[in-house]
């Protein structure tokens, strides 16, 4: 099973973006919670963090300047769980900020 959550596309405008988020990956069953983003100048989703174990509630902070190509003008970010077996459904995103800075 592969399930997303993704966001509406955001303007950029030379800005630095920052997502922080609450994740709890359960990767008991085969399967990886990945985040991605995609902007106008990658035509895909380019992997950002990649999750492939289980680990308590944590919170994460990433700053996504690095992974946008210059010239980039609209952002979109998407959580995926691919492969997912039969304890996906114990994964979890909580309290998601997109913050421009």
């Amino acid at each position: 099973m592969n399930a997303s959550l993704i966001f509406p596309e955001s303007p950029i405008q030379g800005r630095d973006f920052v997502l922080e988020y609450e994740v709890q990956p359960n990767m008991r069953a085969p399967g990886t919670l990945r985040l991605e983003i995609r902007t106008n100048r990658t035509g895909g989703w380019r992997e950002v963090k990649r999750y492939t174990e289980f680990r308590p509630f944590f919170l994460e902070r990433i700053s996504l300047r690095p992974h946008i190509p210059e010239g980039s003008t609209s952002l979109r970010v998407r959580f995926r769980m691919v492969a997912a077996g039969s304890e996906w459904w114990g994964s979890c995103i909580d309290s998601i900020l997109l913050e421009a800075q």
